[in-house]
């Protein structure tokens, strides 16, 4: 708001010295003859008023986009500071402090768009624990810890898949 105020009362000054100039100067030949006589060119403040202020208002119309870029980058550089400065954002394994080594990525932080994973667990280390499955209608697994049988290299325990298993007359065998 203050910036827009800025360019109002800039805009204004402009506009009432150039109306004042103009009306003062009708005697001078108008500009690059776009008139036929200077006579013709003869109008009152008021007129050279309201068109200044429009031309005026158009010369200024940077100020407002330039300031919000500015303000925009002081923010990022401020909340860069403020990443530097939380002590929650420290790094124990590596020993380090968060570095913002440039004001334009913490806008873009929390926003994922691609996840790269080579699914052996080299990259994120994984841990894929089979627990549970189903085969035809029913389902297997227990989130109980075993007391019988158990598979090896695996975290699963049902008995009734064993007791399946064993019986070849069983449906689900």
């Amino acid at each position: 708001m203050l910036i827009l105020a800025c360019q109002v009362v800039l805009a204004s000054i402009g506009a009432i010295t150039g109306a004042t100039w103009n009306t003062k100067n009708q005697d001078v030949t108008t500009y690059l003859g776009t008139t036929e006589t200077p006579e013709e060119d003869k109008h009152g403040f008021g007129y050279y008023l309201i068109t200044m202020i429009g031309t005026w208002v158009l010369i200024f119309t940077n100020f407002v986009p330039i300031s919000m870029m500015v303000s925009l980058d002081w923010v990022k550089l401020l909340q860069g500071n403020f990443m530097q400065d939380d002590a929650t954002m420290f790094d124990k394994e590596q020993d380090m402090e968060t570095r913002a080594q440039s004001s334009n990525l913490n806008e873009e932080l929390g926003q994922v768009e691609y996840v790269f994973s080579d699914k052996t667990g080299t990259l994120t280390c994984n841990i894929m624990e089979f627990k549970k499955f189903t085969a035809g209608k029913r389902f297997y697994g227990l989130d109980q810890k075993p007391t019988t049988k158990q598979l090896s290299n695996v975290s699963f325990h049902d008995p009734a898949m064993f007791e399946v298993l064993e019986n070849e007359s069983d449906p689900d065998h």
